[in-house]
């Protein structure tokens, strides 16, 4: 089973209702899922935090508001 094909199932088993611990577990696993893919949430955007959003070869006037 493809990682994609698991997350649609869990899409839909919890949007069918499922209640109690099974939820729990599904929301779980499927946050896992998601959470590992996003770029905004992986380990690569995590050791970017220290790259700054403007370098010395960038022009600081393109930056003003």
């Amino acid at each position: 089973m493809t990682v994609r094909s698991r997350i649609r199932e869990l899409q839909a088993s919890i949007g069918r209702g499922t209640q109690g611990p099974k939820r729990e577990r599904e929301v779980r696993e499927l946050d896992g899922l998601v959470g590992k893919e996003c770029i905004l949430c992986s380990e690569f955007a995590i050791k970017m935090i220290e790259e700054p959003f403007i370098t010395d070869a960038d022009s600081k006037d393109r930056w003003a508001i």
